[in-house]
C-alpha cells in the first residue's frame, strides 16, 4: 500500500542540508537532497512519502513554476 501525505504534514520532515538549499534557492540540489534523504536508514514509508511530496516541490520551483499554495509560508 502506498502511504500519503499532506503538504502540512510533509513540512514536519525536516532536513537541515536540503532546508539550506532551498533557502538560498538552490532548488535542484535541494530535490536531490531530498532524494537522499528517502533512502536514509531508519526512513518510514510516511518519511519517504514527505520526502517525495518535498522532492516534488523543489523540483516545480526549479522549472520557474509558482509555488503551489499549501507550500507558500504567511
Amino acid at each position: 500500500m502506498t502511504e500519503t501525505v499532506s503538504a502540512k504534514e510533509a513540512r514536519k520532515l525536516t532536513d537541515s542540508t536540503a532546508e539550506r538549499l532551498e533557502e538560498k534557492g538552490l532548488w535542484r540540489r535541494a530535490a536531490t537532497r531530498w532524494l537522499e534523504v528517502m533512502y536514509l536508514p531508519g526512513c518510514t514509508d510516511k518519511d519517504r512519502a514527505s520526502a517525495a511530496v518535498r522532492r516534488n516541490h523543489c523540483q516545480r520551483m526549479a522549472t520557474g513554476s509558482k509555488p503551489l499554495s499549501h507550500f507558500v509560508e504567511v
